[in-house]
């Protein structure tokens, strides 16, 4: 059964990323606020719709997670450690977690920010990820 991406599920949506982006940023430092309140709304669009797009593959969902939050610049800081943080979050829920630590990772993610192809970094989380159930 299809779902459709609401107006109310990217509200609820980029709530959450934006409640995740203050937790990262809190705890890791940096500067807190949203740059881009449009384009965090349309990357919230997109990765709902992956999750209706891909409900059988959670490494193409992460790797959309990576690619629309992390190539982009929608929070004034924080926004490769958002995209990971958010991306694991994803994986976790769908018994999947990754068997590389973050500080491992960073080179990858910030590749990532660089428009890496979304096939090259799903490829990656598959390498790096772990069944968790």
């Amino acid at each position: 059964m299809s779902m459709t991406v609401t107006k109310q599920m990217v509200e609820e949506f980029v709530e959450k990323l934006e409640n995740t982006h203050e937790d990262i940023i809190r705890q890791s430092g940096g500067e807190q606020g949203v740059r881009d309140t449009g384009g965090l709304a349309h990357a919230a669009f997109e990765i709902l719709a992956a999750f209706e797009k891909y409900p059988n593959n959670p490494f193409r969902v992460a790797a959309v997670i990576y690619h629309m939050l992390a190539t982009r610049h929608y929070f004034v800081d924080g926004n490769k450690r958002t995209s990971h943080v958010v991306a694991q979050t994803w994986l976790l829920s769908s018994g999947y977690d990754f068997n590389v630590e973050y500080e491992e990772a960073v080179p990858f993610i910030i590749s990532i920010a660089q428009d890496k192809p979304i096939k090259e970094i799903e490829e990656w989380i598959k390498e790096n990820a772990v069944k968790t159930c």
